[in-house]
């Protein structure tokens, strides 16, 4: 009941449960993260008996205690549990008048009705199709109402049920719509007639009284508050003259007890209030805690309000961060049949899934991987560390290896060879970069702190590290160079700003080098626009700015009167000279030619360069390079941030005009892609013709610079509603009011293409849409199958980690190792080459490797049936990163935390986990006493002794009793399963070792003999 509750009311299935409206379902335990709740909660099922209902971490995924009464609300507006009533209604239809392709959809949902079912289309049936609809007023009736210009929104009103009538009409023409479906929006006029009868409306013209002949109480005089943008002394003289002008001054601000002292400094009193329960006295100054839009001035009440917006020029909310999906950036967790995989030992090989082998041992679980000449291997899932998913520089797919021969190892020897000569360079280079001499910034400043404050976000945890790491590596006396990796809109130019404004406070001047010149132009509105409150000269240097704007740019630069300049490669040229240079930001700098790169490089030698890009650095990278390239990857998504809602379809004008119909009836603007400039032009005709109305400008590369500029400026103010262009606005555009892309001809691009694009939508709270569509009359390869079906399905937030495996990854690498190592890359797999990396750069530099331990340092081969079965785990990806997770564990610490941590998550261990449980605890142990291996031969149990470990007799006795004997071979202990309690009494006897082994003194070594001290 409960599971269909959840599952029913909106909430998300996933395999683990990280933000609001998710839940997952594994067995008896069922995680559901309330939309409302702070914290997700565990419910922990007895057959059909609660038997618990624990807070947990969404991070850790551990339980934090009891959560008491918990209130479940659903996570949609829409009444899915009335599913079942509005299927009868719509079953009373007529579907025939309906083309084929849509009375398949139509039959579909109207099962899932049927079954109480959520899904994406839910709400248009229910809202239609529900008698019983109300509006905001039947939930408050009692309620105050205010009325924002009534007579707009009569107007509103109006052209919405205009709108979709003719929407209506022409659907059910085309066979889209069953000519009975009653209309999903509620009636204008019952909305008006509830708006009429509101106490309260806010208008700039006179209201007349309402239809009743009542009069209302119509509040005009309201005045535009205007800004301080932090001149804190100008604020204080305005805050004087109103107190003595005997007006009410409130202010609403997070940075309350710091700004009444500030206040204080410049002669102000002003009181702090939790809360405001009277209107404020005349004449005062009050601070309340909070947050608003914007102020206001309201002469006829004397009331003046003034917000965070005019005081710092900003409209920050900060919130609790609550859980939010992360990254899964496990090269296995997706592992699928028919994968290609890298073996350590063996070499590339074909994944066949997982199966369950009985062997005298027990039943266990292994991987089982397909070699050249129909070989085949079993892989012990407490070996899957061996394993990796395979990714290479090209689409080709790997030669498999051939078991028993010597191919594997050569390649893997070149491959390593490789990687030691690479980890040389980087430490050369490294050791180089630490002799240089560069300039150690202050720290922050006033202006600094006051500066950051204007951020109108909730920066992200990944952010802030990336800020603090930025300005500690330009503090330091040597030159900086940062890669700051992030997925698309994740924040990585707010971290570029900081860091430009501390360089420029601090009369130093700062180039921003971008690829493109409509990213140079978005990126110079930015950093002008944030810094236009400080005495700072921002410049923009690029084909849209004429010879005479550059030529005064350049001598701005060499005389020290620029401050900042943004620009295209053209700032790489040689009549580019600045006074003083000492940041260098970089974005994007795979997409520069080698000629660019050459001059970068010599620029890191000497100033402090920042380099932002969206490639994902992957894990493996990240490892062999931290050190010797200072990296920040930020993966939290932002506050509030939405996944972008994908859609991949054969084009149709009816499924265009819908989407740009829809996005512009909600005040935003649209995208249209069409990446072909000879036809451009056709398409712009087709739009107009399908959209009269509508505001359309095009752009693309040949236009003159001017010209772009002006088409961009026009849609970036809102003047223009779509935007028709190429793949110009595939790097870095960023307009939060556009909230829907329509991608023309989608196959031509690469993965990597579309899900940039995807990007260019969703930067704000606003829900955004994504339309790949391809012409019907086309063929698509199957290649360009794959990657429609790739960005379709890896739509959740951050998905660029995991879709770009092949096409973004890769592409990073290639331009952090050179293309000399694709050979290798390919032979051996990405995630092998860069952990043989990792090692190399650790063994130079003399210290212990980060990396997994790919040895196998105790085998432990006992007789009992281990492994996670499917039922209890709930899904194969948890299984799959479980397993990885096991096969980690070296200390018996780690080893009881991640039972106790299964226990958890999944509920009480059935036998088959509580052996898997027993193997680990017993190799813990064994890796602790450098036992090599605890394995049963016929009926003895053997366990091999290390020379060194010295195993008194007594021990023995008194653990195990007289059964154990000794051998060449080590400990024997014959019969060992006539014994009920041999489990116990090994891991008694395990733990003994471990005490006697700690506390007492070691005799002095022995010759190896193979039971080491056996006495």
């Amino acid at each position: 009941l409960v599971f269909r509750f959840v599952a029913g009311g909106g909430s998300e299935s996933h395999p683990s449960v990280e933000g609001p409206g998710e839940f997952a379902h594994r067995g008896g335990i069922v995680d559901i993260f309330p939309p409302d709740a702070r914290l997700p909660v565990r419910v922990d099922f007895f057959g059909d008996e609660i038997e618990s209902v624990r807070h947990f971490d969404p991070e850790t995924q551990r339980s934090l205690g009891p959560a008491g009464d918990v209130l479940m609300t659903p996570a949609t507006e829409v009444p899915i549990w009335l599913g079942e009533q509005v299927a009868g209604r719509l079953r009373e239809l007529d579907f025939d008048s309906l083309r084929p392709e849509d009375r398949v959809v139509w039959r579909r949902h109207l099962e899932q009705l049927e079954g109480n079912q959520y899904f994406d289309d839910a709400a248009f049936y229910t809202m239609s199709l529900l008698p019983d609809a109300a509006t905001l007023f039947d939930y408050a009736p009692g309620a105050l109402a205010v009325v924002d210009e009534p007579d707009q929104i009569a107007v509103a009103a109006r052209d919405a049920e205009m709108a979709a009538a003719a929407n209506r009409e022409r659907l059910t023409a085309n066979g889209e719509l069953p000519a009975s479906f009653a209309s999903p929006l509620f009636p204008g006029a019952k909305i008006m007639q509830g708006l009429d009868q509101a106490q309260v409306r806010l208008t700039f013209v006179p209201g007349l009284p309402g239809e009743d002949g009542a009069s209302r109480a119509v509040v005009e005089g309201f005045q535009a508050q205007p800004p301080y943008a932090g001149r804190l002394q100008h604020m204080a003289e305005d805050l004087l003259a109103l107190r003595e002008a005997r007006a009410r001054m409130l202010i609403v601000s997070y940075q309350g007890r710091r700004l009444r002292h500030l206040l204080a400094e410049q002669g102000v009193a002003a009181e702090v209030l939790e809360s405001l329960d009277e209107p404020p006295r005349a004449g005062s100054v009050t601070i309340i805690a909070g947050t608003l839009a914007e102020g206001w001035r309201h002469a006829p009440s004397d009331l003046v309000l003034v917000s965070d917006a005019e005081l710092f020029g900003r409209k920050r909310i900060r919130r609790i961060r609550r859980g939010a999906r992360g990254v899964d950036r496990s090269f296995l967790a997706d592992l699928e049949k028919d994968d290609y995989i890298v073996h350590v030992e063996h070499g590339v090989g074909q994944f066949e899934g997982i199966v369950q082998m009985s062997e005298g041992s027990g039943e266990r679980e292994y991987l089982a991987i397909s070699y050249a000449g129909e070989d085949r291997l079993y892989v012990p899932v407490d070996q899957i560390g061996r394993v990796q998913k395979y990714v290479g520089i090209s689409e080709r797919a790997p030669r498999l290896s051939r078991l028993g021969t010597a191919d594997w190892t050569r390649a893997k020897k070149k491959a390593q060879q490789s990687a030691e000569e690479i980890a040389a360079e980087l430490l050369d280079i490294y050791a180089a970069r630490e002799l240089a001499k560069g300039y150690a910034f202050p720290e922050d400043s006033p202006w600094q702190h006051e500066f950051d404050e204007k951020f109108p976000f909730i920066e992200t945890p990944d952010q802030l590290e990336a800020i603090n790491d930025a300005k500690a590596d330009m503090e330091r006396a040597r030159p900086m160079d940062r890669l700051i990796a992030g997925d698309v809109g994740y924040g990585k130019t707010e971290v570029a700003l900081r860091a430009v404004f501390k360089a420029a406070m601090n009369n130093k001047q700062v180039a921003v080098l971008v690829p493109t010149t409509v990213l140079a132009q978005q990126h110079y509105d930015t950093f002008a626009f944030r810094m236009r409150d400080y005495p700072l000269r921002v410049e923009l240097l690029s084909r849209f700015r004429s010879r005479p704007e550059q030529s005064e740019v350049l001598a701005g630069l060499a005389a020290g009167d620029v401050n900042v300049v943004v620009g295209t490669h053209r700032l790489l040229q040689k009549d580019v000279k600045f006074a003083d240079l000492g940041l260098v930001v970089v974005d994007e700098e795979q997409r520069f030619g080698v000629k660019q790169k050459e001059r970068l490089k010599d620029l890191r030698r000497d100033v402090d360069v920042l380099t932002l890009t969206a490639t994902p650095i992957p894990r493996t990278m990240h490892m062999a390079l931290s050190g010797l390239r200072e990296i920040s990857v930020i993966e939290s998504p932002p506050e509030r941030r939405l996944a972008v809602k994908t859609y991949v379809a054969g084009y149709s004008d009816a499924i265009a005009a819908d989407a740009i119909r829809s996005e512009l009836a909600r005040g935003g603007q649209v995208y249209f892609l069409h990446n072909r400039i000879q036809t451009i032009g056709t398409w712009e005709e087709r739009l107009r013709n399908l959209l009269p109305d509508v505001d359309i400008v095009v752009g693309h590369g040949q236009m003159p610079p001017r010209d772009l500029e002006e088409v961009m400026y026009r849609f970036a103010r809102g003047d223009a509603q779509v935007l028709l262009s190429t793949a110009i606005i595939e790097n870095g555009l960023d307009i939060p009011n556009v909230n829907t892309i329509i991608v023309n001809d989608a196959w031509r691009f690469g993965l990597a293409q579309l899900y940039q694009l995807r990007g260019r939508v969703g930067r704000s709270a606003t829900q955004a849409y994504a339309y790949f569509l391809y012409q019907k009359n086309h063929t698509l390869t199957e290649e360009a199958q794959k990657r429609l079906q790739t960005i379709l399905e890896a739509s959740e937030l951050g998905a660029g980690f995991r879709i770009a495996l092949r096409d973004l990854e890769i592409r990073g690498a290639g331009s952090l190792l050179g293309a000399e190592q694709h050979g290798h890359v390919s032979t051996v797999g990405f995630d092998l080459y860069t952990r043989m990396l990792a090692s190399a750069v650790d063994r130079l530099r003399g210290k212990e490797s980060d990396e997994p331990d790919l040895e196998i340092r105790a085998v432990v081969d006992l007789p009992l049936a281990a492994y996670l079965p499917d039922a209890y785990m709930g899904t194969y990806a948890a299984k799959i990163r479980e397993y990885q997770r096991l096969a980690r564990l070296r200390t018996i610490g780690e080893v009881e935390e991640a039972i106790a941590d299964i226990r958890d998550r999944f509920g009480d261990l059935p036998e088959p986990v509580a052996n898997l449980a027993y193997l680990l605890r017993i190799k813990a142990r064994a890796i602790a006493l450098e036992i090599p291996s605890i394995t049963v031969y016929g009926r003895e149990l053997i366990i091999r002794v290390p020379t060194g470990l010295h195993v008194s007799r007594g021990v023995l006795l008194n653990e195990i009793g007289r059964g154990p004997r000794r051998s060449h071979q080590g400990l024997l202990w014959p019969n060992f399963q006539r014994d009920r309690q041999w489990q116990t009494k090994l891991l008694s006897l395990l733990d003994a070792l471990l005490r006697w082994h700690d506390h007492a003194d070691a005799p002095p070594a022995q010759a190896a003999t193979g039971v080491g001290g056996v006495r």
